[in-house]
């Protein structure tokens, strides 16, 4: 036999064999470290079957919810009712696992009730605050949610329309309130008007708690003259299976083993999405998805707005940067690498704000694909999260200026886990 002839034949024998050796290979030789040695989950195809393991299922009810948008104002709806532009809505549903499903899985899940506290911070962009060049400020309140409840609130300060003389529950400032939450912090040299939302399960102490029963979304009208209503699903992140700290008193759950910032801050907790015992599932760091090149030379008229966050934030102190590498696809496959994407904590950025060519006259067609690289930091270099949301708005004429309606969709990711810490007062 020959020894190519001989080569074929073992690889005959041996490729139908690759799916069980990768089953068979140890966790830690399925995963990846990145620049700074953080374990990153799964380099190749050896666990496409399975989630890496620590990698948060967004779909799921969580101990934390992420909202990637918030806006303050109002807007004045056809109707003449006034709402405010953005409006977040949290709801809390049984805790798993479900053992005790019906045994045909087709009766609505039940459960004791139970009145969880969940802490929600309204997270600024970083801004430059005396000698600090990027400080994300931040404030935070508490709302009450009971089991298959759901409270509603806005950063607007605005008291959610009555219904038939009942008031709509905000949750604020104790169960069944209906007090308007905080407002978002002013910002210190630079108007906070914009930024993005955390909400996590705490006790009475305000330790955070591994409760994985919170849902939400958020509405959102973008526009003088409320015709344009759009909504997103917050990304939701669950608590580490076996949690070891056990319940104590009169608490709805574990507690999650908050740490030290790990930069050496004055702030005593932060929250540990790493994926390891007595914390928090880890998010991605990476994103690739749909995009309508903006079009404001010809109808129909489009602009499309990158909304990107990290979770590795330290509240009220200096940040460092975080770095984004995009490449952008036109429908024909066409490749396009834009400059790299700077930003501290939350951006909104136009696509043509990142690079003019990303437009569907440049790109010949007007609908598209991105894919990043891994976020980073900017003096580390170590892989950090990144989540977002992609919007698009519409008019009758070009510019953003003029829209009248609006689209949002999430991203999808490559499943590789970062680990990180939100630094929080």
């Amino acid at each position: 036999m020959h020894g190519n002839e001989w080569w074929r034949g073992c690889l005959r024998v041996m490729l139908p064999l690759a799916p069980l050796l990768a089953i068979a290979m140890p966790v830690h030789a399925q995963t990846v470290s990145g620049p700074g040695g953080q374990v990153l989950g799964c380099p190749n195809s050896s666990c496409v079957a399975t989630d890496p393991a620590g990698l948060a299922d967004v779909a799921e009810p969580g101990s934390v919810l992420v909202f990637p948008k918030w806006a303050l104002g109002t807007v004045t709806l056809d109707n003449g009712a006034i709402e405010p532009r953005v409006q977040l809505e949290i709801g809390a549903v049984c805790p798993g696992p479900y053992p005790n499903l019906p045994f045909d899985g087709t009766s609505p899940l039940t459960c004791a009730p139970h009145n969880y506290e969940v802490d929600v911070h309204w997270v600024c962009p970083g801004a430059q605050v005396g000698q600090e060049t990027s400080v994300c400020e931040e404030n935070d309140f508490q709302v009450f949610v009971s089991t298959y409840g759901k409270v509603v609130f806005n950063p607007a300060g605005l008291a959610p329309t009555a219904l038939a003389g009942q008031p709509v529950l905000t949750g604020y400032p104790a169960l069944n309130g209906s007090t308007p939450v905080p407002v978002p912090p002013p910002g210190a040299t630079v108007p906070c008007t914009r930024g993005y939302a955390i909400a996590f399960v705490v006790n009475s102490r305000l330790q955070p708690l591994a409760n994985d029963v919170l849902v939400g979304d958020s509405i959102q009208r973008n526009f003088v003259g409320g015709t344009d209503l759009q909504s997103y699903s917050a990304i939701a992140i669950q608590s580490v299976p076996g949690n070891t700290n056990g319940i104590v008193g009169t608490d709805t759950g574990p507690i999650i083993s908050t740490v030290a910032d790990p930069d050496g801050g004055t702030h005593a907790a932060a929250l540990p999405f790493d994926g390891q015992t007595n914390h928090y599932q880890m998010v991605g760091g990476q994103l690739w998805g749909d995009v309508r090149f903006t079009q404001d030379n010809l109808a129909p008229f489009a602009d499309t707005f990158l909304i990107l966050l990290t979770l590795d934030v330290r509240s009220g102190l200096n940040n460092n940067d975080t770095h984004v590498n995009f490449d952008f696809y036109n429908q024909r496959e066409v490749n396009i690498s834009a400059p790299e994407l700077i930003f501290s904590c939350w951006t909104q950025i136009p696509l043509t704000t990142l690079d003019p060519n990303l437009n569907a006259l440049t790109q010949q067609t007007p609908y598209g694909m991105f894919v990043t690289g891994h976020a980073t930091d900017e003096v580390t270099g170590n892989w950090r999260t990144l989540l977002g949301i992609v919007q698009t708005t519409e008019g009758p004429t070009g510019g953003a200026a003029n829209s009248v309606r609006s689209y949002t969709v999430r991203p999808a990711n490559d499943s590789v886990p970062v680990s990180t810490y939100f630094v929080y007062n």
